[in-house]
């Protein structure tokens, strides 16, 4: 997890091997370990990194779970292993009836390590593996319908129509960075800082419905993405039907 929290010092960043632009579509692959950063240029862009969690899908950590899985899974715990749960790690269990000594425990490890090294193979291995993956993949595909089933607001796309809200005014100058909103029925402002590249939308909303793509905006993403925040703080109105389709139709 280095440089997530600050700067990756120059002495362990050393020179960078490779340094170029991506294109619309790109796809990079960086190999585990290797340090990287992103930046945008003058346009504003958008880019989604996807971690594969490779070390957790190597032998020595598949044979460390296969144990525990082996322990915990399959109905039975080894009677050394409850006993050594049950002695003290640092008194050694005192003077009681409890009372072990170090060689005892060492039995008691080589035993549980035994018993489970006999029954170990590759195909055990990935057996665990399959097993734990379907666990994991049926409680991520519980997660989506749940989530599906929550109903999310009308959303902005290039076929919508927008206009201003009813008794709202903007004020947004050319390549300004803040935008202004009063609503006429008391005065109420609103002012949000904007990026200059947005100002030429922002200025050309007005009262009367337009469809989102004839809107000015030099960046298709920008454009959904200012009018869809606009939209959630109801300065501007979106045009949707019954469906809860975003289209031409009953405003919202």
């Amino acid at each position: 997890m280095l440089g997530k929290d600050k700067p990756v010092p120059d002495e362990v960043a050393g020179d960078p091997i490779m340094e170029f632009t991506m294109e619309e579509h790109d796809i990079l692959y960086i190999p585990r370990g290797f340090l990287h950063e992103a930046s945008t240029t003058n346009e504003p862009s958008l880019h989604v990194t996807v971690t594969i969690p490779t070390s957790d899908y190597c032998w020595g950590v598949q044979v460390v779970k296969h144990f525990l899985h082996n322990l915990h899974g399959n109905g039975t715990v080894p009677q050394q292993l409850l006993k050594m749960c049950d002695t003290s790690l640092a008194a050694r269990g005192g003077d009681g009836p409890q009372k072990v000594d170090d060689s005892m425990i060492d039995d008691w490890m080589q035993e549980v390590i035994q018993s489970w090294a006999s029954g170990l193979s590759a195909d055990g291995v990935l057996d665990a593996f399959d097993s734990r993956m379907a666990r994991t993949n049926a409680g991520q595909e519980r997660t989506f319908m749940k989530a599906m089933e929550i109903p999310t607001r009308p959303s902005v796309t290039e076929d919508s129509q927008v206009r201003l809200m009813y008794g709202i005014s903007c004020v947004c100058d050319p390549d300004a960075e803040v935008a202004t909103f009063t609503r006429a029925m008391d005065g109420q402002q609103l002012q949000m800082k904007i990026a200059k590249s947005a100002a030429r939308l922002i200025q050309s909303l007005t009262s009367k419905p337009q469809r989102v793509l004839n809107l000015p905006c030099d960046d298709a993403f920008e454009r959904v993405c200012v009018l869809q925040l606009l939209h959630q703080q109801e300065v501007v109105q979106l045009f949707i039907d019954e469906d809860g389709e975003c289209q031409p139709g009953t405003s919202n």
